[in-house]
């Protein structure tokens, strides 16, 4: 296939209707430059760990078959996270290498964007690791000269990594009716926040204005669960600092962020535990976090730094 054809056929793409199904938008490339598109597609037959909508879309085009495995795997990711941003800035990560992988409920609230750049690897091939990771860092410290180069962008990029021993899978069961007998948590063994944006609201909360996560938890609620169940299980987790998101596939995503590795382990074990006996979970992720970077900006002349979701402080357990 010509190149100038395959990118055409590729900036036309339409997502089948099962995929990403919140989407308003099902040409997600048509908008990039070509130039952008050209670079975004090539890094995904050039590394054919690397994971997401435009990776894939390229290698269905392209007749290619994705990289399957047979053992244990690393995950390395970088997350960026923003307010709405400009065409030039949407190419430029693209050239980067990140794919949009929006939501279609926010936190925080006023954030429209989230990109990932995303591989998967076979765990045995530890100098690939080593590679990607690099490429990754990469990558990260480029866009983040172009951040810092923009006085008014709020935005924060994360970077993650973890095996596959980090992640718990179960069938799409529903919640029992009687999971509240289980639920292993009280909201008096958690202190959070939210994040402050500036020197006076960290003055007032009595958090450093620098405090950052250094774990995530990511539970996949069951989609088989009834709304009313799946609400509930939701109103007993937040006020723990657990927030959720709802994925352009439509999947509910509680997620919590912790300052503490160490609590963040036990708190993913106990909710292993949960809904090994209660069900109502498809999958959990425990992912640590190598680095978090908060945009300092101007606004209405004041000096602040991204928001942030929800970070949990302490666990007693």
């Amino acid at each position: 296939m010509r190149v100038r054809s395959y990118l055409a056929d590729l900036a036309a793409y339409e997502l089948p209707p099962e995929f990403m199904r919140l989407s308003n938008e099902r040409r997600l490339f048509e908008t990039l430059d070509r130039t952008a598109l050209r670079t975004a597609s090539e890094l995904a037959v050039s590394y054919p760990e690397k994971r997401g909508v435009l990776s894939h879309s390229t290698r269905a085009l392209l007749g290619l078959k994705p990289m399957t495995y047979d053992g244990q795997t690393v995950t390395i990711e970088a997350h960026f996270d923003s307010v709405a941003l400009e065409p030039d800035m949407l190419d430029f990560l693209a050239r980067l290498g990140f794919e949009t992988d929006g939501f279609h409920a926010f936190v925080p609230e006023h954030f429209s964007e989230h990109h990932t750049l995303k591989f998967k690897v076979d765990a045995r091939a530890k100098s690939r690791v080593g590679h990607l990771h690099r490429f990754v860092m990469n990558a990260c410290g480029r866009l983040w000269e172009r951040v810092e180069s923009d006085e008014l962008l709020e935005a924060y990029l994360e970077v993650e990594q973890y095996g596959s021993a980090n992640r718990r899978h179960w069938l799409d069961t529903a919640l029992d009716a009687d999971w509240t007998t289980s639920f292993p948590f009280s909201s008096d063994q958690f202190d959070w926040c939210v994040p402050p944006v500036t020197a006076l609201e960290a003055e007032i909360d009595g958090v450093d204005l620098d405090v950052v996560k250094r774990a995530d938890i990511h539970a996949k609620l069951a989609p088989s669960s009834p709304v009313e169940a799946r609400e509930a299980l939701v109103a007993m987790l937040e006020p723990l600092g657990f927030y959720r998101v709802v994925t352009l596939s439509g999947n509910h995503v509680c997620t919590g962020q912790f300052k503490s590795g160490r609590d963040a382990q036990a708190v993913f074990d106990d909710l292993c535990t949960f809904f090994d006996d209660a069900s109502g979970c498809t999958e959990i992720t425990l992912e640590p976090a190598r680095m978090l970077r908060r945009s300092v900006f101007r606004r209405d002349g004041e000096t602040r730094h991204a928001a942030l979701p929800p970070l949990i402080l302490d666990f007693d357990a």
